[in-house]
């Protein structure tokens, strides 16, 4: 990627999850988190939503991923 990404101030579970949200921001460009860190599951869940997958259920959680930390 040639320009730096503006989650550098997003606080990341780990790589996995940072990655992840790479990926994300080229489906939700005006994305904004609100100061939350970003667990690798929140991450998956929103991929899972942004390629308009099935959203998985992770440690019998179902996520619903943009409404409750996301202000688009």
């Amino acid at each position: 990627m040639s320009k730096k990404m503006k989650h550098k101030d997003i606080k990341f579970e780990n790589e996995s999850a940072e990655l992840l949200f790479q990926e994300i921001e080229s489906h939700y460009p005006s994305l904004d988190l609100k100061g939350q860190p970003l667990s690798e599951e929140q991450a998956l869940a929103m991929y899972y939503h942004a390629k308009g997958l099935q959203i998985p259920e992770i440690n019998n959680k179902r996520y619903i991923p943009v409404y409750n930390i996301i202000a688009c």
